[in-house]
């Protein structure tokens, strides 16, 4: 390559091996083989769990690295797998990603990246008719990620960093939702294409400190700031083009016949809010301290502690600590 650029490619291969699979595949009385953990409106999405699996990952980058003063990096990624397991886990997977460093002066350094995956191939969804009896055909789910970060490095003394940095990434999912008043009644609200966003915000601050090149302490402090919810398309005009028109517009014969709710579209407004909205920020605390030993070999301390709240319920507010002491060698 001309001076300055390199080609990177890579190739990895994982997999993975489900012990306790046989407990997620329980076979009823009826031989029907319906799991003993049930998340489906019918209890038929099998969360099918194989006993091992595999996947291939390769990607292929372009570098450039300017005599220390600046660098970027883009390239993509595909992965696909063998079995996934869960109808929650793709197939395929793609991902786009773009990084650029900047070092305008010797104590500073300015960095930035940024990834996007997109997800098609889930394993189709088993569909209810309208009126719960039977099946009306298969919904393919789709899923996109977007993550950037953005840093900045000060290097004001020598063995001393400070860094702050800020982190933005969105989930975006199209999924299928189903509501249902009574499972003996067969009343359903079929939403073949909920869309599900998921945010998270994080704001962090950190710092390193080496003595003689031998003893490091570092400490790093992090605000997550994490929403997500599942938003039913209650607008009655994009119901209609969905086949959800008949469902919405209220008794007789749809999701609330019997009037045991003010109006179907409401009970669907009702449910894409609170019953589905999760609000949890939370605060991240770590600590290191850490001896740098001959021959690249390194041990130390670790700390974290995170402290989560839950707003909607406080029963699930808490916090976490871990503590590790580690010795590792690097190559």
């Amino acid at each position: 390559m001309p001076k300055g650029f390199d080609v990177e490619a890579y190739y990895r291969r994982s997999g993975i091996t489900r012990s306790n699979a046989p407990l997620w595949e329980q076979t009823s009385a009826n031989g029907l083989g319906i799991p003993s953990q049930i998340y489906s409106i019918n209890n038929s999405d099998l969360m099918k769990v194989v006993p091992a699996s595999f996947s291939n990952t390769t990607g292929l980058d372009l570098r450039y690295h300017d005599r220390g003063h600046w660098s970027a990096r883009a390239g993509y990624e595909w992965t696909g797998t063998h079995a996934p397991g869960y109808l929650t886990e793709p197939k395929s997977n793609n991902r786009a990603f773009a990084s650029v460093s900047v070092t305008p002066a010797n104590w500073i350094v300015f960095s930035n990246d940024i990834s996007v995956i997109v997800q098609n191939a889930f394993p189709a969804i088993p569909l209810l008719r309208p009126d719960g009896n039977g099946l009306s055909g298969d919904f393919q789910r789709s899923n996109r990620f977007y993550d950037e970060t953005a840093s900045a490095t000060l290097r004001f003394v020598s063995g001393w960093n400070l860094g702050l940095g800020y982190s933005y990434q969105q989930n975006n999912l199209t999924t299928y939702m189903a509501f249902q008043n009574d499972a003996g009644a067969g009343y359903v609200v079929d939403e073949p294409a909920v869309p599900y966003k998921q945010i998270t915000q994080a704001y962090w601050g950190e710092t390193t400190y080496t003595v003689k090149r031998r003893l490091g302490l570092s400490m790093k402090a992090t605000y997550n700031s994490a929403r997500s919810g599942m938003r039913p398309d209650v607008n009655p005009a994009d119901a209609a083009e969905l086949g959800n028109a008949a469902l919405l517009a209220g008794p007789p014969g749809t999701f609330d016949p019997m009037g045991l709710f003010p109006s179907a579209l409401n009970n669907l407004t009702f449910g894409s809010t609170k019953v589905s909205e999760v609000i949890v920020p939370q605060w991240i605390g770590q600590g290191k301290a850490y001896y740098l030993l001959p021959r690249k070999f390194e041990g130390g301390f670790v700390f974290y502690y995170g402290s989560y709240r839950d707003y909607f319920n406080s029963n699930l507010n808490g916090v976490l600590r871990t503590y590790n002491v580690y010795i590792g060698r690097s190559w």
